[in-house]
């Protein structure tokens, strides 16, 4: 257990010290890519809903998800 606390803490660290971080683990690497992937396909299922709704909440629930999506790729794509 106090191995689990220590990882929590040193994460926690990481993201508020200015210090260089250090590279990914290969979990963490996969995790992204997972991530990536997983947000690429909701995108094209919400396209897909966009043209199958005529339904104007639906659509702006859609559009609004498919921005999310992009701006979630985008930051992986950049780190």
């Amino acid at each position: 257990m106090p191995n689990l606390w220590e990882a929590a803490i040193n994460t926690l660290k990481s993201m508020i010290d200015d210090e260089p971080k250090a590279p990914l683990h290969i979990g963490e690497a996969l995790t992204c890519w997972m991530h990536l992937a997983a947000m690429a396909e909701a995108v094209v299922f919400e396209e897909a809903g966009l043209n199958m709704t005529t339904d104007a909440e639906v659509m702006r629930m859609l559009e609004d998800a498919i921005k999310l999506c992009n701006s979630q790729i985008k930051q992986l794509k950049i780190s």
